[in-house]
């Protein structure tokens, strides 16, 4: 089945009754579940955080849209949730508009994605080239180390709409910082870079959190001035009119995203709102599919599989729409889950489900536990994190041997990702990256002259009759430096133009090869074109070619035109073969 006609609902739940599910295949995904939902725990609860929203945010989002996109989705491995990488972009829209900016943001997302899907731009993906993903990959990763610094120093910093302002504004206050948050923040990120890995699968996390929370609670008893900022002492949640610290031991409750408890809308719908929804739905839209799409693939590659693209962007699509109906905000797939439930022997989208099943009895019953967490150990954390994502000794690899453009196109992304945000990154990689390959393959088409006083075959001297070969497409990257070489010769009395080796030809090259024929003409040239491959000679009829150039003969062949313009010139009649 092609990917124009398959199905794009319930693509990989179709695929795995298609397969065939049995007792075991439910029992390792279950298995695989416990173990993406250990790692996607303390994961959603500190992106969350980093936004500027209260941890039980993340934690409805990985419950609520993970399931919506395992059941809608089209690859059988990929496990939905939150994603660092929407801490950057999504961070300046809490600051402004609160939690409904992000959510109803979300929904403009969701729009989008489908609207995606539906067209069957899945397979675009493949366009984007590696040095633009591994650029802004980078890139986020360095925002995300540097959106971290004031709560790793435990600052108490207004949030600022611009990361980078919160950065430097944590530089200016550096000599403020609370000893507590950030002896433990240090603690926690020593541990994560050196402790050794216990098994592929095992979260470093699920040790160095714990430790760090046990340590910092027994300190904190013996010694009362020892006060770091926790979950549970920094954010308040109103649950059914009574006030909560921290994280809420309560299922997902179906809201209004814009609407507020008090019953009204919690976002000025003008002009200025509207456009800021619009940008923010567009960026989490391309992010989704980027990301969501790239760990499709190499899932695909680690399980010799192949996933419906198009049914992947449906489901993430449907998973934004109805999360944040429930408190959740946007939702994608990423590498840091579906890599560990392929290696626990996850194989169907069950898996996904028993994750977002671990995440609601973990959020019904650990929520006190999980109040005890240090924001800064959080923040560290997630530097951990954007520090695997910059993904630093591969890239160096890569830019040393890499062309200088793709050199040039990596570090653009990753700067413009830093100091702007991932839409122009990716834009302006894309467009760079275009500019580049157009130019390499420039020098790809050319033009081979054989001027009228040297052989044309073995076998024949054709005096008087030049050739021109060209060779490769004429596009408008190519035509104008190709077709140049094109001129009337003194010599010579007629031209033959061969375009066997012309696989394509676009507008431009139709304009600029119509030039070239007019300089011939218009030097007393006769003009012959010959062996015209069929999708060049069906461009050139649909632009009237031959009509605009009665003058013109076409051959089957240039030994052909030779033959004919060898017996116009001798005035010996014969009939072309056109």
């Amino acid at each position: 089945m092609s990917s124009q006609s398959s199905p794009l609902f319930f693509t990989a739940i179709r695929e795995s009754l298609r397969e065939g599910i049995t007792g075991q295949t439910i029992l390792r995904d279950i298995l695989a579940g416990i173990v993406v939902a250990i790692i996607t725990l303390p994961l959603s609860v500190s992106q969350s955080i980093a936004m500027g929203l209260p941890p039980q945010y993340g934690l409805y989002t990985s419950i609520v849209g993970g399931a919506v996109a395992a059941i809608f989705g089209g690859c059988r491995f990929q496990v939905g949730g939150t994603a660092a990488a929407f801490v950057i972009l999504l961070a300046p829209v809490v600051a402004e508009f609160g939690p409904s900016g992000i959510l109803v943001a979300s929904l403009g997302a969701g729009a989008l994605l489908l609207l995606f899907g539906f067209l069957r731009l899945g397979h675009f993906i493949s366009f984007i080239p590696y040095p633009v993903i591994s650029g802004f990959t980078m890139g986020l990763g360095i925002s995300i180390m540097m959106h971290q610094s004031a709560n790793f120093l435990g600052l108490k910093l207004i949030p600022q709409p611009d990361y980078l302002e919160s950065f430097y504004q944590s530089t200016l206050q550096v000599n403020a910082l609370v000893l507590s948050d950030t002896t433990i923040g240090a603690v926690t990120l020593f541990l994560l870079f050196f402790i050794p890995r216990i098994h592929q699968w095992f979260p470093k996390s699920l040790v160095v959190l714990p430790i760090v929370t046990g340590v910092s609670v027994a300190i904190t008893h013996f010694v009362p001035s020892w006060q770091p900022v926790t979950i549970g002492s920094h954010f308040k949640s109103s649950i059914d009119g009574i006030l909560t610290s921290g994280l809420p031991q309560d299922l997902p409750q179906f809201i209004l995203p814009w609407i507020n408890s008090s019953g009204t809308s919690q976002l000025a719908w003008n002009f200025s709102t509207v456009h800021m929804m619009i940008k923010a739905s567009i960026s989490i839209a391309l992010l989704v599919a980027v990301e969501t799409l790239i760990t499709a693939v190499v899932a695909d590659r680690q399980t010799r599989t192949r996933h419906n693209s198009n049914g992947e962007l449906i489901g993430f699509g449907m998973a934004n729409l109805i999360s944040p109906f429930f408190g959740g905000y946007c939702i994608s797939g990423a590498i840091v889950r579906t890599a560990p439930n392929i290696r626990a022997g996850g194989r169907t989208p069950f898996a996904s489900l028993s994750h977002c099943a671990i995440l609601l009895i973990a959020m019904l019953t650990l929520a006190p536990t999980i109040n005890l967490l240090p924001l800064s150990s959080l923040a560290a954390l997630l530097i951990w994190v954007g520090w695997n994502m910059c993904d630093f000794s591969p890239s160096i690899r890569f830019l040393r041997a890499a062309p200088r453009g793709d050199r040039a196109i990596l570090l653009a992304c990753c700067a413009l990702t830093v100091f702007f945000n991932m839409v122009i990154a990716i834009t302006a990689g894309i467009i760079l990256a275009s500019v580049f390959f157009m130019q390499r393959m420039s020098s790809v088409s050319t033009v081979d002259f054989l001027p009228s006083h040297q052989k044309q075959s073995a076998e024949q001297l054709t005096r008087g009759i030049d050739r021109f070969h060209v060779r490769g497409p004429l596009y408008f990257a190519s035509a104008q430096r190709s077709l140049e070489i094109i001129q009337p010769s003194k010599d010579g009395y007629a031209a033959v133009i061969d375009l066997s080796e012309v696989p394509f030809i676009d507008s431009t090259g139709i304009l600029r090869l119509r030039e070239a024929i007019e300089r011939l003409h218009v030097g007393n040239i006769s003009v012959a074109i010959a062996a015209i491959q069929p999708s060049t000679q069906t461009a050139l009829e649909k632009a009237n070619f031959l009509q605009l150039h009665p003058y013109l003969r076409v051959f089957k062949t240039s030994a052909e035109a030779i033959d004919e313009l060898q017996l116009q010139k001798t005035n010996q009649p014969a009939n072309p073969q056109v």
